[in-house]
C-alpha cells in the first residue's frame, strides 16, 4: 500500500512539473512571439515544439478531470478539426484555390502551425493537466506584464522611453519591421513588452474575468484586483480591451456576482452614470477621441487605422454574405479566401489597402474557411464549455467570443493561453467542489 501510495505521489509530482512547464510556455509564448531563436527559426515554433513533447509525455497519464460537457465539447472540437483539415485539404489539393507557395516557411505556418494549435487544444481537453498552479503562474505573468507598463508610464513622465521591446534578442523575420518603431504599432502610446497595446489588453483581461467569476482561484484581494487591472486596460485605449472589461463587469453585475436585486438596480444605475462621465471626459483626451471615432464613427473608404469596426468587424461577414450557398455551406478551405476571391472577383466596400487580405475577426475566419457546418461544430464546442459548472470559465467563454468578434485569433498563441485558462479553471472548480462535497459527506456522517 505505501508503495502505491508513493508511486501515485511520483506520478502527480512528475505531472505538476510537466503541466507548470506547459504553462509557464503558453504564457510567455504571447510575450516572446516577436523574436526569432537562431536566425530562421522563430522562437514561437520552438516552444510549441516543447510544447508538443510535454504533452505527448502526458498522455501516459489518466484524465483528470470527469466533466460531461466538456466530453461533448471535445467530441465536437474533435469533428471541427476533421471537417476544417478536409475542406481545406479539398481546396488546397483539387481545386484551382490553392496557396502554395515557393517560400517553405509560409507553407509551414500555412498547414504545420494550426495543425499544433488544434491538437494542443484538443489535449487540454483530455484534462490530464494538472492546474493546481495555473492561475497562479498566469496571475505572475500578469503582474509582471504591468509593473513594465507602469514603469514605461514613469519613465515618459520624466521624459525617458522604454521600448516593448525585449533585450538580447532578435525580431522574427515576422516582425522584422518593428526594428524602426521604439513604442511598436501605435506610436507615443505604451503596451509594456507588446508591440501593440491590444495585445496587451488582450493578455490581461482574462485574469480580470477569473478575479471577478471565481472566489477560490484568486484568493487574495480579487476584486481590488480586478478594478486595478480594469484601470489598467482602460488606460492603454484598446477598444478591445475597454469594451471586454465592460461586458466583464456587467456580467459580474448580472449574472455571476451573487448580488440581492436591489443592489444590482443601483449598481448599474451607477454605473451607466459613471461610463457617461467618464466617456464625456475622455473624449477631452486625443488618444480617446481618436478611439471613438474609429470604434464607433463608420470612416468607410479611409485608411486601416481609422476604420477599425469597418475592416475588423463588418468586412468578413460581408464576404461571406458574397459568398455562393455552397462555400456558404462548406467554406472555402484555411486561408483560401484570397484565392477565391480573386479568381471569382469578389470585393469588399471595407477593403484596406494597408493591410492583409486575410485579415478577418475570428468568427469570420470561422465562417469563411469552414462554412456553416465547421461554423455549428465550432460553436457547439463553446457551448459545451459555456454550460460547465466553473463560473470563471463561462465568464471566459463570454469575452472569448466577445474578442472573437474583432479580433484575429484563430489557431493563434492568444486562441490557445484563452482556452487553456477555461480548461484550467473548469478542472480547479470541478476539483474544488469534489473536495467540498466530500467533506460536507465526511460531516454528515459524523
Amino acid at each position: 500500500m505505501n508503495k502505491y501510495l508513493k508511486t501515485k505521489q511520483i506520478e502527480q509530482a512528475n505531472r505538476r512539473i510537466i503541466s507548470n512547464t506547459i504553462y509557464i510556455i503558453v504564457f510567455s509564448i504571447p510575450i516572446l512571439r516577436y523574436y526569432d531563436l537562431l536566425g530562421s527559426l522563430g522562437l514561437e515554433s520552438f516552444l510549441w515544439g516543447i510544447t508538443l513533447i510535454c504533452f505527448f509525455i502526458l498522455m501516459s497519464y489518466e484524465s483528470q478531470l470527469v466533466d460531461e460537457e466538456i466530453n461533448k465539447s471535445k467530441l465536437l472540437y474533435l469533428c471541427f478539426i476533421i471537417w476544417s483539415v478536409c475542406i481545406s485539404l479539398v481546396y488546397e489539393f483539387y481545386t484551382k484555390y490553392n496557396i502554395y507557395s515557393i517560400y517553405s516557411h509560409y507553407t509551414v505556418l500555412s498547414y504545420i502551425m494550426p495543425l499544433v494549435a488544434v491538437f494542443i487544444v484538443y489535449e487540454m481537453l483530455d484534462g490530464r493537466l494538472d492546474a493546481t498552479k495555473a492561475i497562479d503562474i498566469y496571475g505572475k505573468f500578469v503582474f509582471c506584464v504591468v509593473a513594465v507598463y507602469i514603469i514605461q508610464w514613469i519613465l515618459k513622465v520624466f521624459g525617458r522611453e522604454l521600448s516593448f521591446k525585449m533585450p538580447f534578442l532578435h525580431y522574427s523575420d515576422s516582425y522584422y519591421y518593428l526594428n524602426a518603431r521604439v513604442f511598436g504599432m501605435n506610436s507615443g502610446s505604451l503596451s509594456s513588452v507588446f508591440s501593440e497595446r491590444a495585445h496587451f489588453a488582450e493578455y490581461i483581461v482574462p485574469y480580470i474575468a477569473i478575479c471577478l467569476y471565481s472566489k477560490d482561484l484568486v484568493k487574495i484581494h480579487r476584486i481590488g484586483k480586478a478594478v486595478f487591472l480594469s484601470i489598467i486596460t482602460v488606460s492603454t485605449a484598446s477598444g478591445n480591451g475597454i469594451i471586454v472589461v465592460l461586458i466583464e463587469w456587467v456580467c459580474f453585475l448580472l449574472f455571476f456576482g451573487k448580488l440581492r436585486n436591489t443592489t444590482k438596480i443601483l449598481l448599474i444605475l451607477l454605473g451607466v452614470l459613471v461610463s457617461y462621465i467618464l466617456y464625456n471626459e475622455l473624449q477631452k483626451i486625443e488618444v480617446f477621441n481618436d478611439l471613438f471615432n474609429r470604434l464607433f464613427v463608420n470612416n468607410t473608404g479611409n485608411e486601416y487605422l481609422n476604420t477599425k469596426a469597418d475592416y475588423r468587424v463588418y468586412r468578413g461577414f460581408d464576404y461571406f454574405r458574397q459568398l455562393p450557398h455552397l462555400q456558404q455551406l462548406i467554406g472555402v478551405g484555411y486561408l483560401h479566401m484570397s484565392p477565391f476571391a480573386r479568381i471569382n472577383g469578389l470585393t469588399s466596400q471595407y477593403d484596406s489597402n494597408t493591410s492583409v487580405f486575410e485579415f478577418f475577426n475570428t468568427v469570420s475566419q470561422v465562417l469563411l474557411y469552414f462554412g456553416l457546418i465547421g461554423f455549428a461544430f465550432f460553436s457547439a464546442h463553446l457551448w459545451n464549455l459555456y454550460k460547465s459548472k466553473s463560473y470563471s470559465a463561462k465568464g471566459l467563454t463570454i469575452i472569448t467570443v466577445a474578442l472573437w468578434c474583432s479580433s484575429q485569433m484563430l489557431f493563434n498563441n492568444t486562441y490557445i493561453m484563452y482556452t487553456l485558462l477555461i480548461i484550467i479553471c473548469v478542472i480547479q472548480d470541478t476539483d474544488l467542489a469534489t473536495k467540498s462535497s466530500e467533506l460536507n459527506g465526511k460531516e454528515k456522517n459524523e
